[in-house]
């Protein structure tokens, strides 16, 4: 989920990460982790972070990087 952050953060967009209770292998917070990723918070199963607003093209380059790293983490569950 992606959403606009508040309006006394306007220069910010949060995005939220939830996985299924039946998949624990998987770590979200090492998504936070493996992007670099400064103003993210939360648990194995559910992540939340702020990034600044980005241009469209930026922001969808971004979000593709949040997919593929998600997708590589998930593969490599034994």
């Amino acid at each position: 989920m992606v959403i606009y952050d508040h309006q006394d953060k306007p220069d910010l967009i949060q995005l939220h990460m939830r996985r299924s209770s039946c998949f624990k292998e998987l770590d979200l917070r090492d998504v936070i982790s493996r992007l670099d990723i400064e103003d993210g918070v939360g648990h194995e199963g559910a992540v939340g972070f702020r990034i600044s607003k980005l241009p469209k093209s930026e922001f969808v380059s971004f979000f593709k990087d949040v997919v593929n790293a998600t997708v590589a983490m998930v593969k490599n569950v034994k």
